[in-house]
């Protein structure tokens, strides 16, 4: 092996694939020979504000000590707003408290049920489990991108449910 990968460098790659999970959901296409249509992390319903953000973003402030961080990435509407660039600067600059933002995501439930009746495959279920530690891997996150809508609307349906 060249290089062994340690662990924040693993925590570094998680934050990455997690960015491209959640960001690149719906990807880019080429609308023009020169300009490109932004895909958002999650549909126009998701960018709208709930709230869902005010629970989660009170979980953060109690969890994160940035209140930048807890404004850029601790509401669900928020999120789904970014561009894939966006959320990656925001995951790097808030690396340190992406175990704890994905905790105050999730709360700690596993929302495999909805995320499998929203048409969510088997492959990507570790994005949807907050029972347990958020397992990246390269391929998986790529096969998963067509999917951070659903997967976030889970999340917050599971706010608004609380």
């Amino acid at each position: 092996m060249l290089f062994s990968v340690t662990g924040k460098m693993r925590m570094l790659l998680a934050g990455f694939l997690l960015a491209n999970l959640l960001a690149l959901g719906e990807g880019f296409t080429m609308k023009h020979t020169y300009t490109y249509q932004h895909y958002y992390l999650g549909d126009a319903k998701l960018r709208q504000p709930s709230a869902a953000d005010d629970k989660f973003k009170q979980c953060c402030a109690h969890q994160i000590q940035s209140d930048s961080c807890t404004d850029e990435m601790c509401t669900f509407s928020g999120i789904s707003k970014m561009t894939p660039s966006q959320f990656l600067t925001s995951s790097w600059k808030c690396k340190t408290d992406l175990p704890k933002m994905w905790k105050c995501a999730s709360q700690m439930t596993d929302l495999s049920p909805c995320c499998i009746g929203s048409g969510v495959p088997g492959k990507c279920l570790n994005y949807c489990n907050g029972t347990a530690r958020l397992r990246m891997d390269f391929s998986g996150a790529l096969a998963c991108l067509p999917y951070s809508s659903p997967i976030i609307r889970c999340f917050k349906k599971n706010f608004l449910t609380l």
